[in-house]
């Protein structure tokens, strides 16, 4: 593929030039760090090990470390243009999306490759350029919200819609939505941080960068918003827009928002930073530590477990007096999932132990 500009430089000498702040409370800033492909830098995501990021005109993708550190760079040859990505860690794979295309890119980053393209069928939806991943679509197989500067939905794995775009209740009028990212850490409001740039009075000459929260549970976009200054923030001008995607992570109980912004002038360098939104909850509870999950939670009626690798043998679920009130056997050896019908148990907190001859996993679980 075309050789990108420094592209084979010692990554290991940048130093990044990051900034470390921590204050505990939603909109502080956990750390800003310089992109290092400076002015095209635009989707972010997290495999909750590393940051990876995309370029919105070439075929170029980075890694980072989680403090900011650039560590990598890689060609994927046949994906180009992505302008926001989601981690789905059932199949420890990226998806990514352009505006150009009506279509997912799924992309194996570990070994630098196209998976597969999933072509979008979504009615509202067009010039998609956003995209987050949400493990309790579908009925707990997972699926993906997106959209386009003015418009949401949702699709199931394939990309057969789930959610059509005049189903979301937005007033879209003098903003544009550059990215998304899930965030559960509130257990009984899963919702998505929307990532955008608002025109006051629809004049665009002065651009307002933003964040806006998306209720999965009403399909609303919040008429309240957080409005970003980064007055002095590492010395630089602000250029007053985002650049590009965004993604939500969690980490020593804290959950935190990642997004790409352009700082300067036009196209100059571009901006990595990291907020803090909120101590995690009880919601953390339905992912054991070694990524086991259950979705949906809260369930109603049934749900799956994903397993993520994890041989299960047998499911315990315990009541809140510690009485056993459900069991199943499973044979997991090659199956990635495991569905749960939970219908007959009563409305309350449940605890799931998912176990082997070797190890148990305990995972909260709401019925509702």
């Amino acid at each position: 593929g075309a050789e990108r500009p420094d592209a084979h430089a010692d990554l290991s000498q940048i130093d990044g030039d990051i900034n470390m702040i921590s204050h505990k409370a939603r909109w502080d800033t956990l750390r800003t760090f310089q992109m290092y492909s400076d002015y095209d830098s635009y989707g972010i995501a997290t495999n909750g090990a590393h940051f990876y990021v995309s370029t919105w005109d070439t075929t170029w993708f980075f890694k980072y470390e989680m403090n900011g550190l650039v560590i990598d760079a890689f060609e994927i040859e046949s994906v180009k243009y992505i302008r926001d990505m989601t981690f789905v860690p059932s199949r420890q794979h990226f998806f990514g999306v352009h505006p150009d295309s009506s279509v997912i890119y799924e992309m194996d980053f570990y070994n630098h490759t196209l998976v597969r393209t999933i072509p979008i069928q979504c009615t509202g939806v067009s010039a998609v350029r956003h995209i987050s991943y949400d493990g309790a679509l579908d009925n707990g197989k997972g699926g993906f919200w997106l959209g386009g500067f003015k418009s949401m939905g949702a699709v199931d794995m394939e990309g057969h819609q789930l959610v059509a775009g005049n189903q979301i209740s937005a007033n879209w009028t003098n903003i544009f939505c550059y990215g998304t990212a899930y965030d559960r850490s509130e257990f009984f409001n899963p919702k998505l941080w929307v990532t955008g740039i608002l025109h006051p009075n629809g004049d665009s000459s002065k651009p307002i960068p933003f964040v806006k929260a998306f209720d999965i549970e009403t399909r609303t976009l919040s008429d309240d918003m957080y409005q970003v200054d980064y007055t002095g923030m590492t010395g630089w001008q602000v250029n007053n827009t985002f650049a590009g995607g965004a993604c939500a992570y969690t980490e020593n109980g804290m959950t935190y928002l990642a997004t790409v912004f352009q700082i300067g002038e036009y196209y100059d360098t571009n901006l990595g930073v990291v907020f803090e939104l909120n101590q995690v909850g009880i919601d953390e509870q339905s992912k054991d530590s070694q990524g086991v999950e259950l979705l949906p939670n809260p369930v109603q009626n049934q749900c799956v477990l994903n397993l993520n690798g994890f041989e299960a043998r047998e499911v315990n679920i315990y009541d809140a007096l510690g009485k056993l009130v459900f069991t199943q056997n499973v044979d997991t050896h090659n199956e990635h999932s495991v569905t749960l019908d939970v219908s007959a148990l009563h409305t309350g907190l449940y605890t799931v132990l998912v176990s082997n001859l070797q190890e148990i996993k305990t995972i909260k679980m709401l019925k509702r």
